[in-house]
């Protein structure tokens, strides 16, 4: 794979590793560049190392957010994860999203896939990510993390598909309005 992919690290900052970085890398041809899109309250030593080994070519604080009253709005929590890490998770994946739509708006050379990616994850030695181009409008989430056939941890899609996640924000407040069950996969998998 050639093509150049965006890779997106979005909120809480917790780990970071040159074999994660180096790994990744390799997996796409080195052909990648990274965002680093953080809550305002990581640590900035943290930061300062993510920005040592991955080289952002953005970096950005988003605000942090106050999730107390939707999570009275939950009805039907998952309990074998966190609820709020959920939310702050999926707040934090939709404004990366849209952080990136604005930085390539008026650039020429826009990449070819967006990867959300989280940074504890170890890809294996000589992986192949992406055997194929994607088709408009697919997602690709690799075979060793998903539950059900979906994963909020790591995923691949085009550039051009950065409009999908537009409505997420909005889709997520109506399904606790409508008293689904809260469960951050159930949630991407209905999406």
């Amino acid at each position: 794979m050639n093509e150049k992919v965006i890779i997106i690290v979005p909120g809480k900052l917790a780990f970071y590793s040159e074999e994660n970085y180096k790994r990744i890398k390799k997996i796409f041809n080195n052909n990648v560049e990274f965002f680093i899109i953080g809550w305002e309250n990581n640590d900035k030593n943290e930061i300062e190392k993510f920005k040592e080994i991955y080289h952002p070519v953005h970096i950005l604080s988003i605000p942090n957010q106050n999730f107390e009253n939707i999570l009275k709005e939950i009805k039907y929590p998952d309990y074998a994860g966190s609820t709020l890490g959920a939310l702050h998770m999926w707040k934090s994946i939709y404004l990366s999203f849209k952080e990136v739509s604005n930085f390539f708006i008026d650039k020429p050379n826009k990449p070819h896939y967006v990867l959300r990616y989280r940074s504890d994850i170890l890809p294996k030695l000589n992986s192949e990510f992406l055997k194929k181009n994607l088709n408009n409008k697919e997602i690709l989430i690799p075979d060793r993390y998903h539950w059900n056939g979906i994963n909020d941890q790591i995923f691949l899609f085009k550039y051009n598909d950065l409009i999908l996640f537009d409505e997420i924000d909005e889709f997520i407040k109506k399904h606790i309005k409508n008293n689904r069950f809260f469960c951050s996969e159930y949630i991407f998998q209905q999406f």
